[in-house]
């Protein structure tokens, strides 16, 4: 989900959540995100928010690279998360851009790629704290950091910090909104498709404007029993918050770590979260983990107590209306058609088992059914034209299952193979049939990761090659979404012996 896009391990991305597989992940990563499912911010909507970046002098001559979010919290303070924070024993810079200086963030962002930023386009950072607890490990815990510039910022109004508990803006079901210029698309430091493995344009990943998109906030409980069951290393407790959507596709990602999660009350916005990690980006299931910022008040105030009076209590100043701004796009329904997909008896099945399974859809399209189940094979299980009766109405689709497994009925069914553990199904409804080959006899299994990961691959670029994603955007000519070429749904089950 989050990190910081640079080439030293030690500033590498947190997106990791564990024992990830491969093939699931790559499965799951057809769906189409655009922070990811956000939209443009109005211009001067969120004042405090700034680009943390660092240079750091590796062995040699080779630099790493930084980039995060950041929140201005007082005229001289940024609180931004501890992971952005170069290693004690790493000679590095670190500066803060303000929004004004960024007319374009590509740009930016190619100036700090070649080494060629200006000094007067940033404010140099003089002393920074990362929360003593920090320990750059597997744990992420203490994920959280304050930055001192050498002079007071200019143009940014600073956020009030939530500072003491308060389960009206902490606990669900708040909304709370993330913002940043991280990625729109999971990608690799070096700018690669990790499932593709094809090399981006900069323009394909990274936003030119700051982005912003709207969450609800997750239990902790529920946030932590998502993660330990995917064998996620990270500590998840009353130190953190949790937000994001079941289905996915909304979610902040490499370059928005550090920046600010805020939610409002009646008088105004507050900052209550610091984009922290998670499981890659936008995945369904699982939320956005942030650094819970009353946790840490007492460090905080502590930390600034010798700028006398920078965080004394006072409402945030209301955001600068933008002069009529045109609306925003809404982002992207990659579900037009209302797949759905359910088992006949439940999602648990047992291992061994021919499994009856529903498709329903409300549109027509070619149908093509994925499948990974816990032996960690791909499949791909059918492929075909589908009519409905009526448009927008819910309709079952009942295609022929293979004949040497189910030589009598019309309904979609799946041989659970096992071993115990967890499987993924996924349904998509495409405008134009995909290229999979012949699964008229029945399912055709990987039998290797490389196999599958080539055949994922593939199916993605197909996918693209179907329609334009999103035109680009600006404040100033928002456009609104392209209908979506295909449809997609994902449905996780469980076997057991």
């Amino acid at each position: 989900m989050t990190g910081v896009a640079v080439v030293t391990a030690a500033l590498a991305s947190c997106g990791a959540a564990g024992a990830a597989d491969p093939v699931r992940d790559a499965l799951k990563d057809l769906m189409p995100t655009r922070v990811i499912g956000g939209e443009v911010a109005p211009q001067g909507q969120w004042p405090w928010q700034v680009l943390v970046f660092s240079y750091v002098q590796l062995d040699g001559d080779k630099t790493g690279i930084g980039r995060c979010g950041g929140s201005v919290i007082a005229p001289r303070w940024v609180l931004t998360a501890a992971h952005c924070l170069p290693p004690a024993d790493k000679k590095s810079l670190l500066g803060i851009i303000e929004q004004d200086r960024i007319a374009s963030f590509l740009e930016i962002q190619k100036a700090l790629r070649e080494g060629r930023l200006d000094s007067k386009d940033f404010d140099l950072v003089d002393r920074r704290y990362a929360h003593p607890g920090y320990n750059h490990d597997d744990r992420q815990e203490f994920d959280i950091a304050l930055l001192r510039v050498e002079r007071d910022l200019q143009s940014s109004a600073p956020v009030t910090p939530l500072l003491a508990p308060d389960s009206e803006l902490e606990e669900p079901p708040v909304m709370a909104t993330v913002t940043g210029w991280g990625n729109t698309r999971e990608a690799t430091p070096d700018g690669t498709d990790p499932v593709t493995h094809q090399k981006l344009r900069p323009d394909q990943y990274v936003p030119d404007h700051l982005m912003q998109v709207e969450l609800p906030l997750v239990s902790t409980a529920q946030c932590r029993a998502v993660y330990q069951k995917a064998g996620a290393t990270g500590v998840i407790d009353g130190r953190n918050l949790c937000a994001g959507i079941q289905e996915g596709g909304k979610d902040s990602c490499q370059g928005d770590s550090g920046g600010p999660l805020v939610a409002r009350d009646a008088r105004g916005w507050k900052q209550i979260g610091v984009v922290s990690w998670g499981a890659g980006c936008a995945k369904p299931g699982f939320p956005g983990i942030y650094t819970r910022v009353s946790a840490f008040a007492d460090w905080i105030q502590t930390t600034v107590a010798n700028d006398a009076g920078a965080l004394a209590p006072q409402p945030a100043p209301a955001p600068t209306p933008a002069p009529a701004p045109a609306p925003s796009p809404a982002p992207v329904d990659n579900n037009v058609a209302g797949l759905e997909i359910s088992f006949e008896k439940g999602d648990t099945v047992r291992a061994g088992q021919l499994v009856r399974y529903r498709v329903t859809t409300r549109k027509s399209g070619y149908l093509l059914i994925l499948d990974v189940q816990p032996d960690t094979k791909f499949r791909e299980m059918f492929q075909g034209r589908l009519s409905v009766e009526r448009e927008g109405a819910a309709n079952t689709v009942t295609v022929p299952g293979p004949a040497t497994t189910a030589p009598t009925e019309r309904q979609p069914v799946v041989l659970i193979d096992g071993p115990a553990g967890s499987g993924v199904m996924v349904a998509l409804l495409s405008d134009k049939p995909l290229n999979v080959g012949d699964l008229r006899s029945g399912p055709k299994v990987f039998q290797t990761e490389k196999a599958a990961l080539e055949e994922l691959g593939g199916l993605r670029r197909q996918l693209r090659g179907l329609g334009p994603e999103n035109p680009a955007q600006t404040p100033d000519a928002p456009v609104a979404p392209s209908k979506p070429p295909y449809s997609f749904v994902v449905k996780e089950y469980r076997v057991t012996p």
